[in-house]
């Protein structure tokens, strides 16, 4: 999974070199962040075991410890041979499972089929260990070369396989590395987030700073929010691999200071259930910030909203602002979303001063985050809603400040519209985007409806190709 703002989530940040993991950036930013089938293709090596057809060795398959499927026989066979605790660990680890089985179905050039499976599925730490061993005695096999750094940006890879492949590599083999690296991305920007993550996972940090070091040399190739394929080829988003419920976490944090929301009530809400009057779940966060919600995964995945008030920053500061967060791309499976910011009482007030605007409680707030099909922060999108009136303020944010004076995101990908008409218990706006420089300028991205309750903030992200 990957990283944004202000009703972001952790992972869209840094182009990592997160081997079949990397997604060029992770997480939300108020930054104001089909699975084939084990055998699909391929002959089984138990079909083989028990006398069956010969199996090409290049063909997907599944190992005996798991099962888990590989990207062919040969990578299967090793990983059996000399990878079959970690396998094990991972096939054991719904979560870890289903993302494994995802990112073995990317070809290996397909960087962009990698970017869902790290934005839909949880990237656990038993799926970094079975990574760290397959680079290592299963590399050749499994046909695993520079730490599988994959980048879905133009001039990104081949940037980073010229400079970077044994930098890239040393940090992929070494758990820790790759642990501290998924945690860093899923940082917004405050600096003890990255040094918290350094204590953490103090044995991967020298592996971690050469990688970095080295990546930083690509950084221009690799600028994020520039991968818009997927609007002229749109290609549907993974689906739930099962009926019935999920469970899925998120820890929510501050804008300014990423410090843990602590003690507030998150309610999980179906999307035509505007006032939220029959939760489907309900949950507190914890002295972390983190909240575990059960939703119905559906067919699309669970595409309703959550309710989030009350509670303080860290267990003894403001409470939070009122807030409505739609997890899109919407939840599909098991396991934890990453860091999320939203906004503390405190915070909405200070950032409407900064745009000379008086909230008004009688009226909604929406916070959007554009992100490029790689699920990046984009600049150069332009926000549009379907009801404002002269009371509305729009702003991006540039440089980090709010500023009512732009007309589309810049590297942040945030844009915010204060003080929106509204009708109780709440009412349907229509957000729309599109692109106005870069590879998409004039293309539109899309547009999806939210709900604007009075003295709330609704945020999410508007991700092309947009659900339908």
């Amino acid at each position: 999974m990957s990283r944004r703002l202000l009703g972001s989530v952790g992972r869209l940040g840094r182009v990592g070199w997160l081997a079949v993991l990397a997604t060029a950036g992770c997480e939300q930013i108020l930054s104001l962040h089909e699975r084939s089938e084990a055998t699909d293709g391929g002959v089984s090596d138990l079909a083989v075991a028990a006398g069956g057809e010969q199996a090409d060795a290049r063909a997907p398959g599944t190992g005996h410890c798991g099962p888990l499927l590989y990207t062919s026989m040969s990578c299967a066979a090793c990983m059996d041979k000399s990878c079959c605790s970690e396998a094990k660990a991972c096939a054991n680890a719904p979560a870890c499972h289903e993302a494994s089985d995802c990112l073995a179905s990317c070809a290996e050039t397909d960087a962009m089929c990698r970017a869902r499976c790290a934005e839909f599925y949880t990237l656990p730490e038993t799926l970094m260990a079975l990574r760290s061993c397959r680079l290592g005695p299963c590399a050749g096999a499994c046909s695993s070369s520079c730490g599988e750094f994959a980048s879905p940006i133009p001039g990104c890879q081949t940037c980073q396989e010229a400079t970077c492949c044994a930098q890239s590599t040393s940090c992929a083999t070494n758990t820790s590395c790759a642990d501290l690296d998924l945690c860093v991305s899923n940082c917004f920007g405050t600096a003890s987030c990255p040094n918290d993550c350094q204590t953490q996972y103090a044995q991967g940090v020298k592996n971690y700073t050469a990688s970095l070091a080295c990546t930083n040399q690509c950084a221009s190739q690799c600028a994020a929010g520039q991968a818009w394929s997927c609007l002229d080829t749109p290609v549907a988003w993974p689906k739930p691999n099962a009926v019935g419920n999920v469970a899925f976490a998120v820890t929510f944090v501050t804008f300014t200071s990423e410090a843990p929301f602590v003690g507030v009530m998150v309610k999980a809400c179906g999307k035509f259930d505007i006032p939220c009057l029959s939760p489907i779940d309900a949950a507190q966060t914890d002295a972390t910030g983190r909240v575990t919600v059960h939703v119905p995964a559906g067919l699309l995945g669970f595409d309703g909203y959550l309710d989030i008030t009350g509670g303080s920053v860290s267990g003894t500061g403001a409470a939070v602002f009122p807030t409505i967060w739609y997890p899109i791309p919407y939840v599909i499976a098991d396991g934890w979303r990453g860091r999320t910011q939203i906004l503390s009482s405190d915070e909405f007030l200070e950032l409407s001063a900064a745009t000379a605007t008086t909230p008004d409680p009688a009226r909604g707030n929406i916070a959007m985050n554009a992100a490029d099909c790689a699920f990046t922060p984009a600049a150069g999108v332009r926000f549009a809603v379907d009801s404002s009136d002269s009371a509305t303020v729009s702003y991006y944010l540039v440089g980090g400040l709010p500023t009512t004076t732009a007309t589309a995101t810049d590297s942040s990908g945030v844009a915010a519209f204060v003080n929106l008409p509204t009708t109780a218990p709440g009412r349907l706006t229509l957000v729309s985007a599109s692109a106005t420089s870069g590879p998409a300028q004039g293309k539109t991205l899309g547009s999806l409806s939210f709900i604007v309750r009075p003295g709330t903030l609704t945020t999410s992200g508007l991700f092309p190709p947009v659900p339908h």
